[in-house]
């Protein structure tokens, strides 16, 4: 059971890859000493200062080799957990020629994640006075347990949202960050518990847990939750690695 749902777990990230590929640009991208090239139909041109043309050659390079990894997994009959993990993104770059593993790790993103961040959206306008933590980008949230875990998500270049509107089955819900994970686009919500100490927190903590994963959320997969106790370093740096940063 567990091979089949590895197997068709591999089976839907070719068909998305294959999906993303049809967009991509042709041809490939070549460096000489610090100039950059697109090579296409025997011609090459420069395109150093075209910085988004660059990243789309970077990604649509990953693609391919993530693409050819997976298809050598789904050949192995036996799936090992070495054969997953070396498919994870800075495992994959670091694989890459220096050309590409050099490269800043945003280049390799999901085309969709950057505009995302870049557009506006509705924030929970309950008492706004009480965001006044600054994040390192300037982005203010209510809490410090909650500025750890924004600087860390800016430290690691994630689009995420603080305190953003969401309808979920039909209800208005403020989820602490929602995220975009940057290799594939998919939205993760992440939840920090840090009140439980307040009479009635707990009921309204699992009342939101309850309508997430009615909802289709998946703990540790497109929902995360953490406490106070979770807040070290290697915890989140953890979660963020393992759950967000994963293919």
């Amino acid at each position: 059971m567990k091979l089949q749902k590895e197997f068709a777990l591999l089976q839907h990230k070719l068909l998305a890859i294959d999906e993303e590929l049809k967009n991509a640009p042709s041809g490939r991208l070549v460096k000489k000493d610090d100039r950059y090239y697109h090579a296409a139909h025997g011609i090459e041109a420069g395109i150093t200062s075209n910085y988004d043309f660059i990243a789309r050659l970077a990604r649509k390079k990953y693609l391919l080799t993530l693409k050819k990894m997976l298809e050598n997994s789904m050949k192995i009959s036996s799936l090992k957990s070495s054969t997953v993990i070396s498919c994870a993104p800075n495992g994959l770059i670091n694989k890459l020629s220096p050309t590409f593993r050099n490269m800043p790790r945003n280049y390799f993103f999901h085309p969709t994640v950057v505009p995302w961040q870049k557009s506006e959206y509705k924030q929970n306008a309950y008492r706004p006075e009480e965001k006044k933590y600054e994040s390192n980008q300037g982005i203010l949230v209510r809490s410090k347990s909650e500025l750890i875990i924004a600087n860390l998500l800016e430290e690691y270049q994630i689009p995420y949202r603080y305190d953003a509107e969401m309808i979920i089955k039909g209800k208005k819900m403020y989820p602490d960050f929602v995220i975009k994970k940057p290799f594939t686009g998919e939205t993760v919500i992440w939840e920090h518990f840090g009140a439980l100490h307040l009479e009635g927190y707990e009921k309204r903590m699992n009342e939101k847990m309850q309508t997430y994963i009615a909802q289709g959320l998946t703990p540790f997969e497109t929902l995360i939750y953490t406490f106070e106790f979770d807040l070290t370093k290697t915890r989140l740096e953890t979660l963020i690695e393992e759950i967000i940063m994963s293919y």
